[in-house]
């Protein structure tokens, strides 16, 4: 049921942010951190706590008009918040750099005087919405990753204009099944080399 709700808040956040991560270590319950998963982990822990006692411990009430265990909670979980924010900020910034390749080669592709624009709009629209969830993982990194080799691939084989891409015949489908042969043909030879 989790994964669910993990995959639509992934899918809103833009793939910019993992749910999926965190249902599956509450899940697995067995995964073994490495040492600076431990440390980054401990950090949110003490960040959390201590943000807790220090609302606590200076909470003036008549001031604030919230009880003391109010504002400790309200500070935990703004250190929560916070500290968990600078721990998955680098992943978060990958993920908009993905992003913003992606957009940087559709602008490079808009510029390029092609016929079939709207069927070329089109793959790239179908490449933008495409989304490597599943039921048990979100794959928000692996989303971006696809979405920026298949534009890439779009934006080299109409630049080359040596493409065995049809875009009288082929379906957007197709088209982008094209794209991604090449991808698993290389992964292919990857693993047998």
């Amino acid at each position: 049921m989790f994964g669910f709700f993990s995959k639509k808040m992934t899918e809103h956040s833009h793939h910019y942010l993992d749910w999926s991560r965190v249902g599956e270590l509450l899940r697995v319950g067995n995964h073994r951190y490495s040492q600076d998963e431990i440390i980054m982990r401990g950090g949110i822990i003490a960040c959390t706590a201590l943000s807790a006692f220090l609302a606590g411990y200076f909470n003036n009430p008549e001031k604030t008009n919230c009880s003391t265990s109010t504002l400790s909670i309200i500070g935990g979980v703004f250190g929560f918040t916070l500290s968990h924010a600078i721990v998955i900020y680098p992943l978060i910034k990958k993920r908009r750099e993905m992003s913003t390749d992606c957009h940087n080669t559709v602008n490079a592709i808009h510029k390029m005087d092609m016929p079939h624009q709207e069927k070329i709009q089109a793959v790239i629209t179908h490449i933008l919405n495409l989304s490597l969830s599943n039921d048990k993982h979100s794959n928000a990194s692996q989303t971006w990753g696809r979405r920026k080799y298949l534009l890439n691939k779009l934006h080299e084989q109409l630049k080359d204009q040596q493409t065995p891409l049809d875009f009288n015949y082929d379906s957007i489908e197709e088209i982008v099944a094209k794209l991604n042969a090449d991808r698993n043909t290389q992964a292919l030879a990857r693993k047998l080399s």
